[in-house]
């Protein structure tokens, strides 16, 4: 399963300041699947930096986002900011891990024997990352839960960077997935970039294990993190 997060800046760019005010978080609908998809697909690609170390392109990401953006629960679960004009502007995928039958036809996740037959070396890197990472997070997991809310995908365009649009999607959204869904009890996270780290450790996420690049070859990527991190959070 591809389970990173991203919502980077890797280049210079001029930040636009917005007012929080014009700003408003909610679940996504159908009419905003475009926005998401221009969202994920171009601002990932062109400003992810362990996407740009291990010199992934879109023909290495893009089946590993296939069935992830177009499932039942990335439509109707996922988390937006829209500026007043009901715009787009920044988006947070997730997908839920769970057995509960009423559930079932939300589980929106790769099965590990889906992903080998499309993984190339440098998916197969990453991958090896995450994974580490998730049985590093598993030893949190309170006893008992039944569904596992997991942070997959962000993007907000290095535009707007600085108006902490993520932070306000991961405290304002996710509470609103965990209103429908309220056997959530649990949520993980990988962080890739320092970033990512500090939108969710800035929203009540605890870090959890580190993995390493340097232990799997890949350079240290361009905003200063050498590791990644990964994240939990505990839902009463």
């Amino acid at each position: 399963m591809f389970v990173s997060r991203f919502f980077n800046l890797t280049r210079s760019y001029s930040s636009i300041k917005l007012n929080q005010k014009d700003l408003k978080i909610r679940l996504s609908t159908y009419k905003d699947s475009e926005s998401i998809n221009t969202l994920i697909y171009k601002d990932f690609l062109q400003n992810e930096p362990i996407v740009n170390t291990l010199h992934m392109d879109s023909t290495s990401v893009v089946p590993l986002f296939k069935d992830l953006l177009t499932s039942p629960f990335a439509k109707d679960y996922s988390v937006v900011c829209v500026n007043e004009k009901e715009k787009v502007i920044g988006c947070i995928i997730t997908s839920l891990v769970t057995e509960l039958p009423q559930y079932a036809h939300l589980v929106n996740i790769h099965k590990p024997d889906d992903c080998n037959s499309i993984v190339d070396k440098n998916r197969q890197t990453l991958l090896d990352m995450l994974l580490l990472a998730k049985q590093g997070l598993d030893k949190f997991k309170p006893k008992g839960t039944k569904a596992v809310l997991r942070f997959e995908l962000a993007a907000v365009p290095p535009r707007y960077g600085g108006n902490g649009i993520c932070k306000r999607m991961i405290c304002e959204g996710l509470p609103l997935i965990i209103e429908k869904i309220p056997e959530i009890k649990f949520s993980i996270a990988e962080a890739t970039n320092t970033y990512s780290l500090h939108a969710l450790t800035s929203s009540g996420y605890c870090l959890g294990p580190k993995i390493l690049f340097s232990d799997h070859g890949v350079e240290k990527s361009e905003n200063g993190t050498d590791f990644i991190g990964g994240c939990y959070k505990i839902f009463n």
